[in-house]
């Protein structure tokens, strides 16, 4: 464990659709668009900041209704999308996913923006 990183503490990447393969098997966080839930309620499916469609799979069927706009917590499975373990359904209807978009791209960019 890097000496910078606290124990407790998971360090996470903000991703956009297109960076899901590049965080294989790492723990991701992802804010997009509900799309729409699967008949079995054991996934859903986003629309990334970067536009791309991806698929939330769940450990457990979803017991509540979701739409707009949502932070999916988990781990990323590459072009398949996301094992969640958890998300956060945002209170607000006005959030601005390019913008989200491109501070997610900006940050990437960087070998380790948090030095």
């Amino acid at each position: 464990m890097p000496a910078e990183i606290k124990e407790g503490i998971s360090m996470r990447y903000s991703v956009n659709g297109s960076m899901l393969i590049k965080y294989m098997d790492q723990p991701i966080t992802m804010i997009g668009m509900f799309i729409r839930a699967s008949p079995d309620g054991r996934s859903f499916s986003i629309q990334a900041p970067d536009d791309q469609v991806v698929n939330c799979t769940l450990a457990d069927v979803l017991t509540e209704p979701l739409s707009g706009y949502m932070m999916v917590v988990g781990k990323s499975r590459g072009k398949h999308g996301i094992e969640c373990d958890d998300y956060i359904q945002l209170p607000s209807d006005k959030f601005d996913l390019g913008t989200y978009n491109q501070a997610v791209t900006i940050i990437d960019s960087i070998p380790n923006p948090w030095r």
